[in-house]
């Protein structure tokens, strides 16, 4: 594996809860959601990038190269995924929405010790009520998996990770409270 960490924060979804708002530009404690993403990881990678289907010269902003999805129509976090994939220059890949801002400063350190520990082909995150397949360290070579698994017309998540052999990684449910509707980032 390389010594480089790489990171995608994905942006490009429709927001439908969020009543088809830019989930990362919507505000909670006075600053974008996505700047609260950006600020939690970026001290744990090399390079930070954002996946963004709309808004793109607001993302740029943000001082991360800014990638489309390949393909187009809002199809979900592993189109983002893909997306990363075709655009990560490291051997693992992090990922993580931009709608969870209190991510833990340790989440890359953690996945990539369970990732080796369980030599797994990719590790994702989960706490004591769920488990968060958009929170991931991913091995980049499973970029030719995810093509044929998407080619098929699939889109769950956590059906991918499972048949590709997954560890999860444990840790603490406040960490991933995710700001997904208005009210939720009122309320919090």
């Amino acid at each position: 594996m390389t010594s480089v960490t790489e990171a995608f924060i994905l942006a490009g979804g429709q927001g439908r809860r969020m009543g088809y708002q830019d989930k990362g530009l919507v505000e909670y404690q006075g600053l974008p959601l996505i700047k609260h993403v950006i600020d939690a990881i970026t001290p744990q990678v090399q390079q930070l990038n954002i996946i963004a289907n709309r808004n793109i010269d607001t993302y740029k902003n943000f001082d991360c190269p800014v990638y489309k999805d390949k393909q187009r129509g809002f199809l979900g976090p592993l189109a983002g995924i893909q997306t990363a994939f075709n655009h990560c220059q490291a051997d693992l890949l992090l990922i993580v929405p931009c709608d969870t801002p209190l991510l833990p400063s340790n989440l890359y350190q953690q996945l990539e010790q369970q990732l080796i520990n369980n030599n797994a082909n990719l590790a994702i995150a989960c706490d004591e009520l769920k488990t968060h397949p958009v929170i991931m360290l991913v091995k980049t070579t499973l970029a030719t998996s995810l093509n044929s698994y998407l080619a098929s017309d699939q889109r769950k998540v956590m059906k991918w990770c499972e048949q590709e052999h997954c560890c999860k990684v444990m840790f603490n449910s406040h960490y991933f409270t995710n700001f997904n509707t208005i009210e939720s980032t009122i309320d919090s």
